[in-house]
């Protein structure tokens, strides 16, 4: 093998490696650029719809509010994420609304690879939640755990239509009276399920 060709393959494996650092296409065949990221910082906002129950009843109280969602992907799968939610719930039989919020901190896994536009995601998280009901001057809060999954749609690598369910198993344990000290609940404490579906727009920046 002559000078020339050494030179040759050894520039070529220098466009190669600085190509794809910068994630750009290195002219290679098979080689597919990035349509979606989800490494790197990301920030969300939704519109939510939140449906809940409360201990053993069958009724469902439902309404809707917005979310906002912080993401940071250590890799294109795994990312943590901190949402916070509020909705105005219809209180079942009466005319008057109640405040419901969530804020779950979580780790979502990202399916797919950054060669496709359509990731669908399942995620896991531990919530707090807290239900602010004005007509009885009380206020309810406690932890839980949430699970879910959707789907981001990625127009391009830094933006996204970003839709997904979600339900949420907690406990009610603490209380108070017109805005007085938070007292525990114990035995009195309340069972709540609630479910949530988001759907709205993310926006990504590459690590």
């Amino acid at each position: 093998m002559g000078n020339r060709t050494i030179l040759t393959v050894a520039g070529l494996a220098t466009v190669f490696f600085v190509s794809t650092l910068n994630g750009q296409s290195p002219g290679v065949p098979g080689y597919l650029p990035a349509r979606s990221n989800t490494a790197g910082f990301s920030i969300g906002l939704f519109l939510n719809g939140t449906a809940a129950s409360y201990e053993d009843d069958s009724t469902v109280e439902s309404g809707g509010g917005l979310a906002l969602r912080l993401g940071y992907g250590f890799n294109p799968s795994l990312e943590l994420f901190a949402e916070f939610t509020g909705a105005s719930v219809q209180h079942d039989g009466l005319s008057e609304t109640y405040g419901v919020g969530h804020f779950d901190v979580g780790l979502r896994y990202n399916i797919g690879k950054p060669a496709g536009a359509t990731r669908p995601y399942a995620f896991g998280a531990v919530s707090g939640l807290g239900i602010d009901v004005d007509m009885l001057d009380v206020e309810m809060r406690g932890t839980g755990f949430t699970v879910g999954g959707g789907l981001r749609y990625f127009f391009n690598p830094a933006f996204a239509l970003d839709v997904d369910l979600c339900i949420t198993f907690a406990n009610l344990d603490e209380g108070r009276l017109a805005g007085g000290s938070w007292q525990d609940l114990g035995d009195e404490a309340v069972s709540m399920t609630s479910s949530r579906f988001n759907a709205g727009v993310s926006w990504h920046r590459r690590r």
